[in-house]
């Protein structure tokens, strides 16, 4: 009887200890020691920053707060700057310190021209085929219209897509 006496008083103790430093680190966490104060952007301008730190308000289940340091939401601040800038390819975070965010961007590169269907012959002028044309990378994502800018290469893809609608986005 003494014994298990004994191991409960240990068992309780140590649960008290354990919510005790528990109680400590979610404080910790709350000081602004270690929450993100700036966000650094390299290869764009500073409107990724408003995405990020509008991603990073709030907090983990009432108490962890999401610009922590250690607990900010890395993928879904890439995914929302992909999802509002479709002509990135790649979103790079990492940290400055206990304080500080880094975001380095990178672009997609035009490969060539992606247009839905064959030209035909009424429409012969280069600026009216090039208004129905996008732009696809590499990987063969269509992401920005053919107006915008000059792609690599200088051939034309003619395939349809198997969905209706903006191509943007497609592969």
């Amino acid at each position: 009887a003494r014994r298990r006496t004994r191991r409960r008083r240990m068992l309780i103790t140590f649960g008290v200890l354990c919510l005790f430093l528990l109680a400590g680190v979610i404080y910790e966490l709350q000081q602004s020691t270690f929450r993100i104060a700036h966000i650094t952007i390299y290869g764009a301008d500073d409107s990724f920053a408003v995405i990020a730190s509008s991603t990073m308000e709030g907090k983990y289940l009432g108490l962890i707060p999401r610009d922590s340091i250690f607990f900010y939401p890395g993928s879904r601040i890439r995914s929302d700057i992909i999802a509002a800038h479709p002509d990135i390819a790649a979103v790079s975070l990492f940290r400055n310190g206990l304080r500080g965010l880094s975001i380095k961007v990178n672009d997609r590169v035009p490969i060539a021209r992606w247009c839905g269907s064959t030209p035909s012959v009424a429409s012969a002028s280069t600026t009216m085929a090039i208004e129905n044309c996008y732009l696809f990378d590499a990987i063969g994502f269509i992401y920005v219209s053919a107006c915008t800018a000059d792609p690599l290469n200088a051939f034309v893809v003619y395939v349809p897509l198997a969905v209706e609608g903006n191509p943007i986005g497609s592969t």
